[in-house]
C-alpha cells in the first residue's frame, strides 16, 4: 500500500468513523512511517512478572534489544542455540537460588530486564544484543555482576524506606509530644 492510500485510510477513519480506535491509528501510523523505510518497533509492554516459559524469556529479551538498541537492519538471532543458553541459565538460577523451574524463569527475565537498566554498569563495547550474553560458561560473569547489582539496589531500596519510616516515626512524635519532648528524651 502507498503511502497516500495509507494516509487516505486514515484520514477517513479520523472523520468518518464515530468510534475511533487507538489501535487503528497506532496501526495506520507505523504502516505508513515503515512505508516511509523507517523501523518501527511496540513499546515492551511485557514485564518480567508474565514470561512462563523459555520461549517467552527469548522474546522478551529481544523486545528489550529492540527498543533500547533499534537497528534498520536488525540483529542476528539464532533462536535454536538460544533456546539452549536460555536453558542452561534457567538451570543455573534453579541451583542457585533453589527455585522451582517457574520462579526460575521469572528471576532470570528480572534479570535481563535488570541488565537493560543497569546496562551502563557493565561498560560494554558493545550492546548487548544476543542472547549469548546469559551464557553460563565464558559469560557467566554477566549473571553473577546482575546479581550483584540487583542485591546491592535491593539493599539501597531498602536503607531508603528504612529512613523513610524513621522520618515518618520521628514527625509522628513530634506531632504528637511536641519538640519539647524530643529534647527531653535526648532524640
Amino acid at each position: 500500500m502507498s503511502k497516500e492510500e495509507i494516509l487516505t485510510e486514515l484520514s477517513e477513519a479520523i472523520l468518518h468513523n464515530s468510534i475511533i480506535r487507538e489501535q487503528v491509528i497506532e496501526n495506520k501510523c507505523a504502516e505508513y512511517l515503515k512505508e516511509c523505510g523507517y523501523k518501527v518497533v511496540a513499546p515492551v509492554s511485557v514485564t518480567y512478572k508474565n514470561i512462563k516459559n523459555i520461549h517467552e524469556l527469548i522474546r522478551f529479551f529481544y523486545a528489550l534489544v529492540d527498543y533500547h538498541y533499534p537497528s534498520p537492519m536488525g540483529y542476528y538471532r539464532n533462536i535454536p542455540k538460544d533456546r539452549a543458553i536460555a536453558k542452561r541459565f534457567v538451570e543455573n538460577r534453579m541451583n542457585a537460588s533453589q527455585l522451582s523451574k517457574e520462579d526460575a524463569i521469572k528471576e532470570c527475565a528480572f534479570m535481563i530486564e535488570s541488565l537493560f537498566k543497569y546496562a551502563d554498569e557493565f561498560k560494554f563495547k558493545n550492546n548487548p544484543t544476543s542472547f549469548g550474553i546469559f551464557g553460563q560458561e565464558s559469560m557467566g560473569w554477566v549473571t553473577e555482576k546482575l546479581v550483584h547489582i540487583i542485591l546491592k539496589k535491593k539493599e539501597e531500596a531498602k536503607e531508603v524506606r528504612r529512613e523513610q519510616l524513621e522520618k515518618e516515626m520521628l514527625d509522628k512524635v513530634l506531632e504528637e509530644k511536641g519538640e519539647e519532648y524530643l529534647r527531653l528524651e535526648g532524640i
